[in-house]
């Protein structure tokens, strides 16, 4: 029986026997090479290693045909199967022109591996086109259509093809046109393959629901910290501690740097200590992850070259059993760091709970581990108030807590983000952390936008696409009673490097939010203050701009078609989509933030014209917005 290459790939890089496993592994690629090459079908060929969209390793072949026109991937298969039986067989196949080749004349893997996916793949499953039925043979024309691609088979994975939240929206909204059924875009990320996708249409189509996605049961048990974590976090609790803010002059472990507030914690952290930051950078070696980290900050305008010296680069990856790096490493590095700040996760507004499961829920697993090796290290962990959910739509309490029992929420995470439930679950983990004994502090801030100095912020996060996309049809929903708890991330990074020095505050949440619900804005009214710059915004009913904006979807590029699935996905009564379910939206309290940052001379201000023009002007020059003539002159 010939060996999947997944189940080979995995084995071998998971072997304890390390050098030994990874020749075994090049013997078996030179050993698929040669095989490949002497079919006599192929001018060239090269397998490399492929990583999936699941974090699943495959063997990709790329093959260079004697003769394109009459290449037959089916013989190609038969040959090996023939001559290497029992032997890893290849997941993918990428037909290409010729093989890339470094300076030294061999072939240039890694360029292999970074072209992929392209057109040209065919899959190693059985070869069955031909006998499609005919709604599997219509969804591989949308699939190949949306994914680019010149064949799609039934075992092909979309987020393996090339696959992206942007392309399932497409792909959603396509098949939601031909088929006149509700397919949810969760439905896509569980039904992944061609056949599992017809299978889910063909339900649709008979009146059943689409597949249900996770809930509260996955959730609570996500969130149970490992056992392995609890038992080391209970070993080392009684040993002593450094003062809270001792790491100001020692190493910090940071997470995240490279995201938006990760950058600007970066910063602080370079420039209000004196400290050394060890940080987490999804990278192959400390050269790239320094380049990232260089890039990071200037897209901000935060990077001065002196930081340089004090940052060190750990290349790894949140989602993997202590971060990619092996045992020995990983230890030192316990025993090397004083602080840990995780401020590293996954934020997307279409993709479901368990897209974000392995970043935002395992990887606040592996920083626990890492604070338990050796002394218990203080944690520091970057949560949100999505944990809340819609509570204020469903009669839940007009005033959230930060001391509030985070279980009592947990009922309302069913109405809203895949990206709010992997919050909840990871900061649920965080406190059991605590309870074990581990010193931990919870920050759990509103909707970040632009530095409050520069205006400089991601000119392609939610509310810049909902600004573009309502200027473009010159409109914006009636959202009424929804309060905007917009923070600047400069004032967030503050806060929460304040805070963090403070052993008062060990063991407590913080809302960084405005001090008073005055101070955030309703969204009607964020429009307004938008169309008094000159745009010409029209209030139209939510249904109404909701299906001009899917046809201006349909019709030409528009910001918003991304985020399509968030804005129309009916998930309450089969009448109201997660947006309008954020109605009524209850205040924050900040007793513990307020009180923890009264000796700093912090407040969060109010979102006014001042600030928002700051705001406008950095998308206007970042080319993510039109000048307001431009508009105005379109609707002559």
């Amino acid at each position: 029986m010939t060996r999947s290459s997944g189940s080979f790939i995995d084995s071998v890089w998971r072997s304890p026997s390390g050098g030994d496993a990874v020749d075994d592994l090049r013997g078996a690629l030179a050993e698929l090479e040669v095989a490949l090459r002497a079919s006599g079908l192929l001018v060239g060929a090269a397998v490399t290693v492929h990583e999936g969209s699941q974090g699943d390793r495959i063997l990709v072949a790329h093959v260079v045909p004697c003769a394109p026109a009459d290449f037959r991937p089916a013989a190609l298969l038969e040959h090996l199967h023939a001559t290497l039986p029992g032997h890893p067989i290849p997941s993918r196949f990428v037909l290409v022109d010729e093989l890339p080749l470094d300076r030294d004349g061999e072939v240039d893997r890694k360029a292999l591996v970074e072209a992929q996916p392209q057109s040209g793949v065919f899959s190693s499953a059985a070869l069955i086109a031909a006998t499609y039925d005919p709604l599997t043979a219509q969804l591989a024309a949308l699939w190949a259509d949306v994914l680019e691609v010149a064949v799609v088979l039934p075992e092909d994975d979309f987020f393996d093809l090339g696959g992206d939240s942007s392309r399932a929206a497409r792909l959603v909204l396509r098949i939601g046109d031909v088929y006149r059924v509700q397919f949810p875009v969760h439905a896509l990320y569980e039904a992944r393959t061609l056949r599992a996708c017809a299978t889910v249409v063909r339900r649709a189509q008979g009146g059943e629901d689409a597949l249900s996605g996770t809930g509260p049961e996955r959730w609570q048990a996500d969130a149970r910290l490992p056992a392995d974590i609890r038992a080391t976090i209970e070993g080392t609790a009684a040993r002593e501690r450094a003062p809270a803010g001792a790491w100001h002059s020692g190493e910090v472990f940071l997470t995240g740097a490279t995201g938006f507030l990760g950058a600007f914690m970066l910063r602080d952290l370079l420039t209000s200590t004196s400290a050394c930051v060890h940080c987490l950078v999804p990278a192959d070696n400390h050269q790239v992850g320094m380049l990232r980290l260089r890039q990071a900050l200037r897209k901000y305008g935060l990077w001065q070259e002196e930081f340089a010296r004090r940052i060190r680069v750990v290349p790894g990856d949140l989602r993997r059993l202590r971060f990619g790096l092996d045992a020995a490493a990983f230890e030192r590095l316990a025993y090397t760091v004083d602080v840990l700040f995780h401020a590293g996760d996954r934020v997307n507004f279409v993709e479901p709970y368990l897209s974000h499961r392995a970043t935002n829920v395992g990887g606040t697993a592996e920083v626990l581990r890492l604070a338990a090796t050796g002394l218990p290290k203080p944690v520091h962990h970057v949560s949100s108030i999505a944990v809340f959910g819609p509570s204020g739509f469903f009669g839940g309490a007009r005033r959230v807590h930060e001391d509030d029992d985070l279980d009592d929420y947990l009922q309302y995470l069913n109405f809203d983000l895949g990206y709010a439930a992997s919050k909840w679950a990871a900061e649920s983990m965080v406190w059991e952390a605590a309870r074990a004994g581990l010193p931990v502090t919870v920050y759990r801030p509103g909707f970040l936008v632009g530095d409050s100095r520069t205006g400089a912020g991601d000119s392609d996060d939610f509310i810049a696409r909902l600004v573009r996309g309502a200027i473009q049809i010159g409109a914006f929903p009636d959202l009424p009673r929804q309060r905007m708890e917009f923070v600047p991330v400069d004032h967030v990074s503050r806060a929460i490097l304040h805070i963090a020095g403070q052993a008062d505050h060990q063991d407590r949440a913080h809302h960084l939010v405005p001090s008073e619900s005055r101070l955030s804005i309703d969204l009607n009214d964020f429009f307004a203050l938008i169309a008094s710059f000159g745009y010409r915004l029209s209030r139209w009913p939510y249904r109404q701009w909701l299906e001009r904006t899917s046809q201006d979807c349909r019709e030409r590029d528009s910001p918003l078609y991304p985020l399509l699935p968030m804005l129309s996905e009916r998930v309450y009564k089969d009448e109201l989509t997660r947006w309008e379910l954020h109605e009524d939206t209850p205040a924050y309290d900040a007793a513990n933030a307020l009180w923890a940052l009264s000796t700093s001379g912090l407040e969060f201000p109010a979102i006014d014209r001042p600030l928002l023009e700051k705001y406008l002007r950095r998308w206007l020059d970042a080319d993510r917005l039109p000048p307001v003539r431009a508009v105005a002159a379109g609707r002559r």
